[in-house]
């Protein structure tokens, strides 16, 4: 059963970013589809009461963009809901790396632009994500989230509204507001030894992220062309994403 309401930041008790993208106007004067596309931080915390209310929005799809060693000590509870399709797409592993590089990478203050521009480029990886989304029934809801549902999240949100034509205003909109909602959560003390740079959302690396695909590019449909999308299934993408 659908909502009768829309909601932009779904009330939810345990997670704190989950958004509907529904609503954004395209430069074609169409808008995104309501109930169609969400993205979300960590559903580990998600309640019995927040899964039901995902699948009474319409959730049939979840993608869980995060690492294996994250879905170890975050299971996702997704996982076991009937009539929900799990996918799990790891878009940054960093199995490889210690703690301490890991630490190091985070305190460079290019770091977030860093690793947005290295997750266009894994394009084997987005274009799994981005198959699964196209391929889904435009009359059910996607959801797809990694730990805080801003980076990994941020950029699958922006490639698919810049697809679908959003402006980039609007993208830059939607980006920004993860920090608010992270720092609203009510596990803020998982946030204490996180750098600021990491944990904040400044909308300039998003909007450097839409500009690598402009240059590199030439387009949002030049990336999907990349991907390996032809021009008939980029059309079934976008005609997937707005009403």
């Amino acid at each position: 059963m659908r909502h009768q309401k829309n909601f932009v930041r779904l009330p939810l008790e345990g997670v704190a970013n989950c958004r509907d993208l529904g609503g954004y106007p395209t430069n074609n004067q169409q808008v995104i589809r309501w109930q169609s596309l969400i993205r979300s931080s960590d559903l580990g915390t998600a309640t019995e009461a927040d899964l039901a209310f995902l699948y009474d929005y319409g959730v049939r799809h979840i993608i869980d963009l995060r690492t294996p060693r994250e879905l170890t000590v975050h299971p996702n509870p997704a996982k076991d809901v009937e009539r929900i399709h799990y996918h799990h797409v790891s878009l940054l592993d960093y199995s490889a790396l210690s703690q301490a590089e890991i630490k190091a990478r985070r305190l460079q203050p290019t770091y977030l632009r860093d690793i947005y521009l290295a997750m266009i480029e894994e394009k084997t990886l987005l274009k799994e994500v981005l198959t699964i989304i196209a391929q889904s029934n435009p009359k059910e809801a996607v959801l797809f989230h990694c730990s805080g549902g801003k980076d990994r999240t941020g950029i699958v949100a922006m490639l698919l509204l810049g697809l679908a034509g959003v402006s980039l205003q609007d993208i830059m909109t939607n980006y920004e507001v993860s920090y608010t909602n992270l720092t609203f959560s009510a596990n803020q003390a998982a946030l204490t030894d996180i750098p600021m740079n990491t944990l904040g959302s400044n909308p300039e690396n998003i909007k450097q992220a839409y500009q690598h695909v402009l240059a590199h590019y030439g387009s949002f449909e030049g990336y999907f062309e990349a991907l390996g999308f032809s021009a008939a299934a980029i059309e079934r993408v976008v005609q997937r994403l707005v009403e």
